[in-house]
């Protein structure tokens, strides 16, 4: 079985922010007004990529029961 780390490197950065920008919409509302439409698209695309790359290089703990 493969890690998350191990799926999160083997896909591609741009599909899965694709995916996750359509399972979790971002409200315009919640962005400063200022921000064109561009630059809010920008935002939240460095946004989920910074999240991915969080999760690529967590650390792997194993299981208090001694499985993975």
């Amino acid at each position: 079985m493969q890690t998350l780390q191990a799926v999160l490197k083997a896909a591609d950065t741009a599909e899965l922010v694709a995916a996750l920008k359509r399972r979790f919409p971002v409200d315009l509302a919640e962005l400063p007004a200022e921000l064109t439409v561009a630059a809010a698209q920008a935002h939240v695309d460095q946004v989920w990529r910074d999240y991915l790359d969080r999760l690529r290089t967590l650390e792997i703990q194993p299981a208090a029961d001694g499985q993975t």
